[in-house]
């Protein structure tokens, strides 16, 4: 969990099918390396801001 410049709270989070990650090798494919999802919370009051132009 981080707090962002525009206030808001921002989570990272995955999930694995995997559940006990000890007894499985690293290398099983059933391990999802490539997923994941942030969350963005923040108060319904705040402004949203502008979205940069990256080119």
């Amino acid at each position: 969990m981080e707090f962002g410049p525009d206030g808001s709270l921002y989570i990272a989070d995955w999930y694995n099918k995997i559940v006990s990650h000890n007894e499985v090798a690293t290398t099983h494919p059933d391990r999802d390396k490539s997923h994941g999802r942030i969350w963005r919370i923040s108060h319904k009051s705040q402004k949203p801001w502008p979205i940069p132009n990256f080119f």
